[in-house]
């Protein structure tokens, strides 16, 4: 039914077109033999008559990214003005809550799971205008969430789960929407947008999405108003421990209270659960009541969840009134266990203001207080239950291990420096996932300005100082979840400043601490309050004229998938560090020196793999403009000393003038031997901690010329090296939708892409210096015509192209090698050594070959071609890339097998599509009318 439909499709629109002149259907469509094919992902034709003539101008619009493994694209987007309540004191104002700021939609050839998205926040606003973020199916809302966001460092937002956050089904579509509780703190003239800026911001697996980057949500604008409605949530009873017998019916289980305050408000949603141990077979046909009258019914889900969704029909709670609403339920005659329950989100309650007909947070609060029936450590147990599944009564509970990482940092760091950790914790689930709601923090001896708490990298809850010998609860408003079993890392930053803003004095010391925190955290399996216990981290000495050399975090481990290079490379980076200057005065570095960090590893030195040792300036330059980026500093040490706890100095000239409070980063390079034993590599690759360290940093003071070095430099910690034995250059075809699709290509059309392959650069830069191109005439195979030697014409101004860049020359014609070989001809793009063509470590580039199609009689119409890459294109030895290691110079030419395209065919001219007049141009309400001929 589908082919036929199209059939007509085609018949109608070769009717209607008919009588233009020179319009061709295959210039539109492609090959005519492939035309089934292509009018599948044909969304409409857009005719559009020329003006003073029968010609028109025909654009053909084919569905978005039709043979996309993933598209994606934004749906529904237009700007809107969210609503802030300024009544009341900033911490105490409220907002409106779920606000859509970005709906997409995805659509996937085969079943694709989307494992993350990454959002990025832009507008006049800050990190904490957007209060919580959630991600919806598109659709009304209520138990159709998707996830809250896991992490947030101010700018970008992200959304993850390693088991998947939503599917698509083979050939569906599914819509997702990001939705934003706007903070009560946001002020009128904020503005706030979320975007995907590259497909790498969607993690589908192994596929990648294509979309028309970057996608861009909508852009809500804050206004304020003195009277939004909000609604204030709080339990009633039970307040603490109590029995019911088994049995029971209509048992009135929890009581809570709802005030509607400055408007009319509806309640729309309500989800609350279970942490006790009874189950969908001891409690059930739950109703939520008020006044004694059933509102809406539920049953308990696998999850033990209760969801009441009351879309349909909304519980009006007029303004200043509170209704006491009761969730009653049955227990079974012969029930057991215990319940406890729980509202555990702010997305858990959905409320509605009548007037202004937004949905607001809730509890004048942008971050949500657990509401729970009993207390915190109470449940209600059905008589009968045994002890071991009673709370507090053998029931198992889980902990929260906290231990000091062992990078946390110690020593001494730089004072008036601002956002560095200054305490780095490990934080482990025993028994079952434990979600922790808030930390305490504090500092000793000395408060700290800006602290702030990161976990995994991301910041957290919000910026506050840290009290001296006190603690402040950092309230977690993604509310972190420690799997059981799993380690998250948890890291306090701060400025190294007091309270005041003022730098610390040289000398001072303090230290940061998790401090003892009661029922901050609940077993997800248990449902019982946890407390942390404290912890302190190491203790740390400001320093204020001395300079400080920390590692260069930015530059990160090297590893097998990502080594630092391989045998016979030149040029290796081995190490980068950050030398800062004091925040009391500038120092000038006379003399750097580094140390061997191999001890008792079989004799194995720096000099069994290296040679060439030297220094280079990695930027900023320093005061007088000397030691920009890739400047050397000091000399090459060419030959290396076989022996441990060998030092190696390095001495500027002149002296290196690093101003107050600035850093300067300096990268280590060698070159690695050709005669490296596998013996001497292996050890260097085991080395987690580096090969090289830096052991002092000689310096004095620029105004008061007091020793102001650094002792001690990276104290043995640098970072890990590891060396490959050999690069790769990986040649292969692409992706078969990346590939030049077969096609009809007319006489006289330019740039016709013909051919297309990748290559893949592993462990080192490629340099290719030569490339050549196969062609093959495949008359005779396919019954095409051959006569007047015309078909070894139709081809010439041959291209290379990575995207629309041209590498290389243009060639004006190909070279013959036998007409009666398997190989006609080939093309010979050769750069030579000096102008090679180089492919960065870890990087891949797809490259097209086009051509322009001779003119008329010079090709044979019908024939077909097909060019591919050969390891023996030349039948003589040759390979097809002649490819070397930019570092290890090393041929790693190929490829090893054939990689061949799509065959295409030359054809002189495409049949025309004309226009025929019609019978009559008069449209009546009766009867077949011809609308096209």
């Amino acid at each position: 039914m589908k082919n036929l439909f199209r059939v007509f499709s085609l018949v109608a629109v070769c009717i209607f077109l008919a009588g233009c002149s020179q319009l061709s259907l295959s210039r539109i469509l492609g090959n005519e033999d492939d035309l089934d094919e292509k009018l599948k992902d044909v969304e409409r034709i857009i005719i559009t008559p020329r003006r003073g003539g029968t010609e028109v101008d025909v654009e053909v619009k084919y569905r978005e990214n039709s043979n996309a493994e993933l598209s994606v694209r934004v749906v529904n987007q237009a700007p809107m003005s969210v609503v802030v309540d300024a009544s009341y004191s900033v911490e105490n104002n409220h907002a409106q809550a779920l606000v859509p700021m970005m709906e997409l939609s995805f659509t996937a050839k085969n079943r694709t799971t989307i494992y993350g998205l990454r959002f990025n926040r832009s507008g006049i606003s800050h990190d904490g205008t957007a209060a919580n973020l959630y991600l919806y199916e598109s659709g009304d809302i209520g138990d159709n969430e998707i996830a809250q966001y896991t992490a947030s460092d101010g700018r970008y937002v992200e959304f993850r789960n390693p088991d998947g956050l939503f599917i698509i089904p083979t050939g569906a579509t599914v819509n997702v929407l990001l939705r934003a509780d706007i903070s009560g703190t946001a002020v009128p003239g904020q503005t706030i947008r979320f975007d995907i800026e590259t497909s790498e911001d969607i993690d589908a697996g192994a596929i990648k999405a294509e979309a028309s980057f970057p996608l861009k949500g909508s852009t809500a604008s804050v206004t304020s108003v003195s009277d939004l409605g909000y609604i204030s949530f709080a339990n009633v009873s039970p307040t603490g421990n109590t029995t019911v017998p088994s049995g029971y019916r209509y048992y009135y289980g929890w009581r809570f209270s709802l005030v509607a305050s400055d408007q009319d408000m509806e309640l729309r949603f309500l989800k609350i659960t279970n942490t006790g141990t009874a189950t969908q077979s001891d409690i059930g046909n739950f109703r939520l009541m008020y006044l004694d009258e059933i509102i809406t019914r539920a049953e308990m889900t696998d999850n033990d969840e209760i969801v009441f969704d009351l879309a349909n029909n909304p519980h009006l709670v007029p303004q200043g009134q509170t209704h006491n609403l009761d969730m009653v339920f049955d227990i079974a005659q012969d029930a057991t266990g215990t319940f406890h329950f729980m509202v555990q989100e702010m997305n858990h309650i959905l409320v509605f203001d009548r007037t202004y007909e937004v949905f607001t947070t809730p509890n004048q609060n942008d971050n949500w207080t657990v509401i729970e029936s009993n207390s915190s450590s109470t449940s209600t147990v059905i008589e009968g239950t045994p002890e071991s599944e009673i709370p507090g009564q053998g029931i198992f509970v889980g902990e929260i291990e906290l231990s000091l990482a062992s990078d946390s940092p110690t020593g001494n760091i730089a004072s008036g420096a601002t956002n560095v950790v200054v305490a780095k914790f490990n934080a482990y689930a025993i028994g079952e996932d434990i979600m922790i709601n808030s930390l305490n923090v504090g500092a000793t001896s000395i408060g700290l300005n800006n602290g702030r708490v990161y976990v995994d990298g991301s910041q957290i809850g919000s910026t506050v100082d840290l009290i001296r010998n006190g603690s402040y609860a950092f309230n977690l408003k993604t509310n972190l979840v420690i799997k059981e079993d799993k380690i998250r890392t948890i890291e306090i930053r701060a400025d190294v400043k007091n309270n005041s803003g003022t730098d610390l004095t040289d000398g001072d010391t303090f230290g940061v601490a998790l401090f003892a925190s009661s029922a901050n955290a609940r077993g997800l399996q248990s449902g019982m309050a946890i407390s942390t216990s404290a912890i302190m981290g190491n203790t740390l000495t400001a320093r204020t004229g001395t300079v400080i050399t920390t590692k260069n975090m930015a530059v990160a481990d090297a590893s097998a998938s990502r080594p630092s290079g391989v045998i016979g490379e030149m040029n290796v980076l081995i190490g980068s560090f950050i030398i800062t200057g004091g925040s009391g005065e500038g120092s000038k570095i006379h003399q750097i020196t580094l140390k061997n960090n191999l001890w008792n590893d079989g004799g194995i030195t720096l000099a069994d793999v290296f040679q060439n040792l030297r220094l280079e300036a990695g930027g900023p330059a320093d005061t007088n403009g000397n030691y920009y980026s890739e400047v050397l500093i000091g000399r090459t040490i060419s030959s290396l000393v076989d022996a441990d706890d060998t030092v190696y100095r390095f001495t500027p000239s002149p002296a290196i003038d690093l101003p107050v409070g600035a850093s300067m980063v300096i990268n280590i390079y060698a070159d690695i031997l050709n005669s490296a034993s596998k013996d001497a590599i292996s050890v260097f690759n085991s080395n987690e901690h580096g090969v090289i360290f830096v052991s002092e940093v000689s310096a004095t003071g620029v105004q008061t010329g007091s020793n102001t070095s650094d002792s001690d430099g990276t104290y043995y910690v640098m970072q890990r090296v590891y060396i490959a034995q050999k690069g790769e250059l990986i040649i292969e075809a692409p992706p078969s939708s990346y590939q030049a699709w077969p096609t009809i290509a007319v006489a006289g059309t330019e740039d016709v892409e013909l051919f297309r392959f990748r290559l893949t650069a592993e462990n080192e830069d490629m340099d290719i210096a030569r490339l050549i191109v196969s062609i093959s005439l495949k008359t005779e195979e396919w019954g095409a015509m051959n006569f007047n030697g015309s078909q070894f014409s139709a081809l010439k101004n041959f291209k290379l192209l990575n995207g629309r860049e041209q590498i290389g020359p243009t060639l004006a014609s190909y070279s013959m090698i036998y007409r009666d070989a398997p190989m006609n001809g080939y093309i010979d793009f050769n750069f030579g050594t000096a102008n090679s063509y180089r492919i960065p470590k870890g990087e891949e580039r797809i490259l097209t070959v086009t051509a322009t199609i001779s003119n008329w009689p010079t090709i044979s119409s019908g024939c077909v071609y097909q060019m591919f890459m050969s390891p023996d294109p030349l039948m003589d030895g040759t390979p097809a890339i002649t490819a070397h290691g930019a570092g290890s110079s090393r041929d790693l030419s190929g490829p090893e097998r054939e990689i061949r395209g799509n065959p295409f065919t030359v054809r002189k001219s495409v049949p025309l599509v004309e226009r025929m007049a019609l019978p009559t141009t008069t449209l009546s309400s009766s009867g077949t009318h011809t609308l096209a001929k």
